[in-house]
């Protein structure tokens, strides 16, 4: 795959070239057809693949190909070329761009190239010319070949400048020598220590013990000048110097600070142990300040043995204590003229004061770094000083060389290579006598050998063959320690200059005494030029003119003179024509002199000679600046007054000074149709409208008398007809005798603009009536114009706000470029158009819908020139078609739910109806025995339970979104009410195999709750565990108080629940699975209907899973009951209930037949006498009849309801003392409110137990 996608890079012409930053740029730019390589897309595949690898690399990579040694590079290896060799070396050949280190690399280079393997130099040794210096550099680097199937083609370079390691490694080899020399020492010390305990010399031998820890503290110093080898730059090595201190003196804190001059005072270079804000409060200590600064500004050591009492350290005790350094000392270290760099501070957790030995490791230590820090000052001045050296004598437009003693040329700069005409490279590393072949003998080389046996300045002209040409240097040579200096400067042209000027001056000194007798009283400008343009005389005019004295003229051409080089060129063709044709020359030019820009007519003539050629040409020049300007003047005037009378739209007239026309006017008879006989006169007035006449005449009269400017406004008859709106002007011409010459009018159509005026007045009138959004904007789509309505729309402060604003800001940034490119190009194509988008409110931001209907505005002649829109607002609109999607989807959804509700109700209700049939069939069966009879009325009465729990669940749910369920407070312990819960709980965990764990506190926790209510919480969610939980598994309950509050958590090890359904679980008809929904039932209400009972009671639930099996959490929180004291007593029980009476005559009216039928089954198994009626007026009509002690009547019965009965029953004297219950479907409290306002004394839900209606009739025990 790799080799196919390389095929397909390579197929593509010259795609191997691409990306590589510079290096590529240059790349892709070279002219390759001028190298042996020819063009990119015919090189061999070795070399495109190769190159595409170093133009992807960021490490320093370099290519030399084939037998000429065609050089590549990169952006990395770049970097450490100077501007002599880059860009040159691009496409140049090895050997001439490597003269200076070829005899090192050569070798190299060819042994790779005859096939004998790959090369590779670890910090070697390769001088380099840079920037026109030789200076040895320290490489690292491999010669690796580059093959195909015909052998080496090239060689492939990977390098490593490390010149700097090098030396840093050097600098640090003499420190590490003098730490194994004491080493060494104590570890002979070590020797004789065990020789003198072998001749129990012990006395004369240095304790073993102190001499191993001695032995410990040079190796760390050892180790720690090992690793100052390797170490990058000052902060390394101060961090390196700071972890032996610490780890020598067993502490874990310490600070190196340098002086820093400009900030005045010590700054931190490394730190041990010390946090940021310790760090700041040390970033910059003045000196005689704490240990640091004392040190410093004293010169000596400074021991603070305890920070809390040293008045020296008062001002750092914060940083003290916020560190745990108890005490410290501070050591200065010099540099080598004994002036302080810095200080170094050991840091102590406990009170103490540094020993002799720990005293003197430090010293060691301070001593080494002294030089790094010396060194790396004096080479960063050497750098300086450098560059500051080297751009001067680059920048020097003198030739600069400089040669060691033996002649070696160190250095030669920009001029001194642009004059050689040579590289560096040919001259740089090799002795002068080789660089210039010959020059020992010649006169430079005496001059420098005499200045380097002499050691004294010397100068002089040379001359200097230099490619078949005479050059002349004025050179001057310097001693210097280590060889001769050279600045030379060429001063051929110099030398010529001086020849020519001094033939020059002796010729024209003799012509200009010839000439000045005959011109020097001429107003012209008289001049001569030589064959060869220059002026060899110019008069004294001309020399003024030119702001020059003779001998500054004299000898120099036109342009030299300063002519502009237009000028200088066309006086050259002239004096060339002149010479070759012997014929005179005139023309006119302008030219900037001493007396300003002015136009001179000039005439050029040959000289003959006495050979009958051409010797010169000799001119003259006549100021012609006054007449060109008046003949200029006199035309542009006649010009532009031509210009407007044709070119002009208006009538333009003149006539005398009484006001009557008396010269014909063309564009007035063209606009009329007048002829000049019907104009001349007064005959114009027969053109003005008749109701404008009068007036027009008047005004006239009256300005021509008062000779006032005269302006007027009236209709004019056109040619065909019509009257058409003008406007006439007209101005006297006034003589210089102050009399009035002629006057000059103009008269103007207005009528098209003035109804124009009129139709914007109207416009503007209807726009800033209108409600609608009006603007109108130009090309630059910038808006100009807006009416009220829109000001308003778009929340501007006021109209001069919003105009000037571009038409986007009106829109969303998201808008825009529909707006831009798609909805404006169309209206623009169509004329108009028309969308549905929203602008932006200026002030809230808020989104404006609007029906936004663009037009194109058209000048005059049919172009563009801007739109205008007629928008309409639409937001209530789209805003109610929102809410009307909205409620469709909320409709929809309800509808779904509603579905889905009604469908697992028929469900939910079939499960428990499923056996209550079977039950009912089974007690049909003969022969069924008594134990199978007992476990059918078990199960019927479980199932029927269940059925009633679930309708229970049901009307809840109803009333609590009806707002009609009440909670009956009361203070109730938590252990009571989870009693209740678990009571109701226990068959069904039974039945589940399920093991129900209960962690209630001992103490007493009061709840202010519904106790019912909140049974039904729990009850709920001890089901939900219980049904959700595989057979065998744990269900749990605890309970504890935390922040005021009670938390209740119920957990199983059941099916849990995915992580995205946490949300969801408390809603309505809510089901985390329909499968497991299905199998264990439920409607999805069991949840909701906890949650808000649970918000009732002022608390909050929550579930937790950590996924699907692996259980749940429901966590409920509820407010803590405020203590009235721990003796408090709990509810007391209910009195029992009294037993069933017996006897007792009873009424039950229900409209369901099987409903009645069963309940008088049930009371006349308990003895009493039973009627039944199955509609209300029956019922009524029995009641009437009978002497009934209990009446049992449904509430929804046809004919009369049961609370239209009750009512009915009331009334009747001989059943005032009957019991009166309502039997119905409907439990809330509002259902049983009613029932006792109708007049009933009991309420039963349906469907009632055996233990309720026991409960009704014991009521009756007398």
């Amino acid at each position: 795959m790799l080799s196919a996608d390389c095929d397909k890079l390579m197929s593509v012409p010259a795609a191997f070239l691409s990306g590589g930053g510079e290096m590529g740029t240059l790349m892709r730019a070279h002219d390759w057809r001028t190298t042996p390589l020819g063009e990119p897309a015919g090189w061999p595949t070795a070399l495109k693949t190769t190159l595409r690898l170093l133009l992807t690399s960021n490490h320093p990579m370099f290519i030399w190909w084939g037998p000429e040694l065609i050089q590549f590079y990169n952006d990395a290896y770049r970097a450490t070329m100077d501007a002599q060799r880059h860009p040159a070396a691009l496409g140049q050949c090895g050997r001439e761009c490597w003269r200076d280190t070829w005899p090192i690399i050569g070798p190299q280079i060819e042994q790779v190239m005859r096939g004998e393997g790959a090369t590779w130099h670890e910090h070697h040794l390769v001088p380099l010319v840079r920037d026109g210096v030789l200076s040895d550099a320290w490489w690292t680097y491999g010669f690796s070949p580059i093959e195909d199937e015909s052998g080496v083609r090239g060689v492939l370079v990977l390098c490593n400048d490390v010149t700097e390691e090098h030396r840093n490694r050097s600098a640090l080899r003499a420190l590490n020598r003098s730490l194994e020399e004491e080493v060494a020492h104590r570890r002979h010390a070590q020797s004789e220590l065990a020789a003198a305990k072998m001749r129990s010399d012990v006395a004369l031998a240095v304790s073993e013990h102190q001499l191993e820890r001695q032995l410990g503290d040079w190796q760390q110093l050892h180790a720690m000048s090992e690793r100052l080898l390797e170490a990058q730059g000052l902060p390394e090595q101060f961090d390196i110097v700071l972890r032996t201190i610490t780890s020598l003196h067993g502490c874990p804190q310490g600070v190196i600070s340098l002086f820093d001059a400009a900030a005045g005072g010590l700054k931190t270079q490394a730190s041990q142990g010390i946090g940021e804000t310790g760090l700041a409060a040390l970033s910059c200590v003045p000196p005689g300040a704490g240990a640091c600064g004392t040190a410093f500004a004293e010169r000596r050591r400074v021991v603070v043995a305890d920070t809390a009492t040293d008045p020296l350290y008062a001002g750092y005790r914060d940083f003290a204590q916020a560190h745990g350094i108890r005490s410290l000392y501070s050591t200065p270290f010099f540099s080598s003229d004994g002036a302080v760099l810095g200080v170094i501070s050991v840091y102590f957790g406990e009170r103490r004061v540094p020993d002799e030995r720990e005293i003197q490791l430090t010293d060691i230590c301070a001593r080494q770094i002294a030089p790094l820090v010396e060194r790396e000052r004096t080479q960063a001045r050497l750098r300086l000083e450098q560059e500051r050296s080297h751009h001067i004598l680059q920048t020097l437009q003198d030739g600069f060389l400089l040669m060691d003693r033996d002649f070696r040329v160190l250095q030669i700069n920009a001029a001194g290579l642009a004059m050689e005409g040579r590289p560096a490279s040919e001259i740089v590393g090799r002795i002068h006598w080789d660089a210039w072949p010959g020059s020992e003998q010649q006169e430079a080389g005496r001059l420098y050998q005499r200045v380097m046996r002499e050691r004294v300045a010397a100068s002089m002209p040379l001359a200097y063959e230099h490619q078949g040409h005479q050059r002349w240097f004025s050179v001057h040579a310097y001693p210097y320690d280590e060889g001769v200096a050279v600045l030379y400067r060429d001063i051929t042209q110099q030398r010529e200059t001086e020849r020519e000027l001094l033939e020059l001056g002796r010729r024209s000194e003799q012509r200009r005494r010839l000439y000045e007798t005959f011109l020097s009283n001429t107003p012209d400008l008289a001049y001569v030029f030589d064959r060869q343009h220059r002026f060899t005389y110019a008069n004294e005019v001309l020399l003024r003119m030119w702001g020059r004295s003779w001998e500054d003229a004299i000898g120099k051409t036109c342009l030299e003179l300063g002519y502009e080089p237009w000028h200088a060129e066309m006086h050259g063709r002239e004096i060339e024509e002149v010479k070759a044709t012997r014929a005179p020359i005139k023309g006119v030019v302008p030219f900037n002199g001493a007396f300003g820009r002015r136009m001179y007519e000039y005439i050029f003539v040959p000289v003959i000679g006495p050979d009958g050629e051409v010797e010169a040409v000799a001119g003259t020049t006549r100021d012609i600046t006054e007449r060109v300007q008046s003949e200029q003047a006199i035309r542009e005037n006649e010009e532009r007054f031509r210009s407007l009378i044709v070119a002009t739209t208006q009538m333009v007239w003149h006539c005398g000074p009484d006001g009557a026309m008396q010269t014909d006017s063309p564009t007035w008879r063209a606009y009329t149709g007048q002829t000049f006989e019907e104009w001349k006169d007064f005959g114009w007035a027969d053109a003005i409208h008749p109701d404008d006449r009068a007036a027009v005449l008047a005004h006239w009269e009256h300005c021509v008398a008062e000779r006032q400017p005269y302006e007027h406004e009236q209709r004019l008859r056109r040619a065909d007809g019509q009257y058409r709106w003008n406007v006439a002007r007209a101005v006297p011409i006034v003589g210089q005798d102050g009399a009035v010459r002629e006057w000059v009018g103009t008269t103007t159509d207005v009528h098209d603009r003035r109804q124009a005026e009129l139709e914007r007045q109207r416009f503007v009138t209807l726009a800033e009536r209108s409600e609608d959004f009006i603007g109108m904007a130009g090309l630059d789509l910038k808006v100009f114009f807006l009416n009220p309505a829109a000001v308003r729309m778009v929340g501007a402060s006021s109209l001069e706000e919003a105009l000037g604003t571009p038409v986007a800001d009106f829109f969303f940034p998201e808008d825009r470029a529909f707006i831009r490119d798609e909805f404006l190009p169309r209206v623009a194509r169509d004329g108009h158009s028309e969308t549905e988008v929203r602008m932006r409110h200026f002030r809230t931001g808020d989104a404006i819908w609007m029906i936004y209907t663009v037009y194109v505005i058209r000048d005059q002649h049919g172009e563009v020139e801007g739109y205008a829109t007629v928008s309409r607002n639409i937001t209530e609109r789209k805003l109610a078609e929102e809410r009307l999607r909205q409620a469709t989807v909320e409709l929809s959804d309800a509808n779904n739910r509603k579905t889905r509700f009604l469908a697992t109700l028929a469900h939910e209700l079939r499960n428990p109806l499923a056996p209550l049939r079977t039950g009912l069939d089974l007690m049909q069966l003969p022969g069924s025995s008594p134990q199978v009879l007992e476990r059918a009325r078990t199960m019927m009465d479980r199932q029927l339970r269940q059925m009633v729990h679930l309708i229970d669940d049901l009307m809840d749910i109803a009333r609590i979104d009806s707002g009609k369920i009440e909670l009956k407070r009361e203070r109730v312990t938590l252990r009571q009410v989870v009693t209740i819960a678990i009571e109701g709980m226990m068959p069904m965990m039974e039945a589940a195999k399920h093991r129900l764990e209960v962690e209630v506190p001992d103490e007493t926790i009061w709840l202010e709750a519904d106790p019912t209510r909140l049974a039904q919480v729990l009850t709920n969610l001890l089901t939900n565990a219980c049904k959700y939980t595989p057979p065998g598994g744990v269900v749990s309950l605890s309970g504890s108080v935390e922040a005021g509050e009670v938390l209740v958590a119920v957990r199983d090890t059941g099916m849990g629940i995915p992580p995205d359904a946490l949300e969801s679980v408390f809603d309505m008809f809510s089901q985390v699975s329909q499968n497991i929904g299905r199998a264990q039932g439920g409607l999805g209400i069991g949840l909701a209907l906890v949650r808000s009972l649970v918000q009732m009671h002022g608390g909050s639930i929550v579930a937790a899973s950590s996924g699907v099996g692996l259980g749940s959490t429901f966590t409920l929180r509820l407010p803590l009951a405020a203590r009235q004291g721990d003796d408090a007593a709990a509810p007391a029980e209910a009195p029992a209930a009294a037993g069933p009476a017996a006897g007792l005559r009873i009424l039950v009216a229900d409209d369901n037949v099987d409903a009645a039928t069963m309940l008088a089954a049930v009371l006349d198994a308990r003895g009493h006498r039973v009627t039944l009626a199955h509609d209300g007026r029956a019922a009524l009509a029995l009641a009437e009849q009978g002497n009934f002690e209990l009446l049992i009547l449904d509430v929804g019965m046809p004919g009369l309801s049961g609370y239209e009965l009750a009512r009915e029953v009331r009334k009747l004297p001989h059943l005032d003392k009957a019991l009166l219950a309502a039997h119905t479907g409907w439990g809330a409290e509002h259902d049983r409110s009613e029932a006792h306002a109708a007049g009933f004394d009991a309420h039963l839900t349906k469907p009632a137990g055996l233990d309720e209606i026991d409960a009704l009739l014991g009521r009756l025990v007398p």
